[in-house]
């Protein structure tokens, strides 16, 4: 679509904003996130950098005591699979904001990550039930900020 705006809420729902457009309601309803989908087998991590490098935090992503991957709020949005580094039963997922020194944020935004089973289908990684999320705002002032989630696999 031209001319249209995406943008994403606090819990991850998306807006599309296309005023050139019309748009008519079939009637259908779209299903709810299941935690029972059976094509739900796989854990993703993704960000949500609004707008890109708005938010002068990078994030260090850990999964069960091991560091998995660093990720800057410079940096286009990330779909990862992550599944390798879950095991059956309860897992430790801990987030380390770090702001960068001497960052300043110019413009408002948020930096969004964003845990969640789901699958991918022609392309498309369609995430179903979120385990865990944290935001990062760009009037946040903290050093360092640490988020630790049980996630069950």
């Amino acid at each position: 679509l031209k001319c249209v705006t995406v943008r994403f809420d606090a819990k991850g729902n998306i807006f599309i904003d296309a005023p050139d457009y019309k748009i008519k309601a079939t009637g259908q309803r779209v299903p709810s996130p299941d935690a029972s989908d059976p094509m739900a087998k796989n854990v993703y991590l993704a960000t949500f950098p609004t707008p890109k490098g708005a938010v002068p935090y990078d994030v260090d992503i850990w999964i069960n005591g091991k560091l998995i991957k660093r990720i800057y709020s410079t940096d286009d949005q990330i779909v990862e699979d992550v599944t390798r580094y879950m095991h059956k039963g309860k897992n430790q997922v801990t987030f380390v904001f770090t702001r960068r020194k001497g960052a300043r944020s110019r413009r408002k935004g948020r930096f969004m990550v964003i845990m969640a089973r789901g699958y991918e289908s022609k392309g498309t990684v369609i995430l179903r039930k979120r385990l865990a999320t944290s935001v990062r705002k760009s009037s946040d002032t903290e050093e360092s900020y640490t988020v630790r989630f049980r996630v069950n696999f």
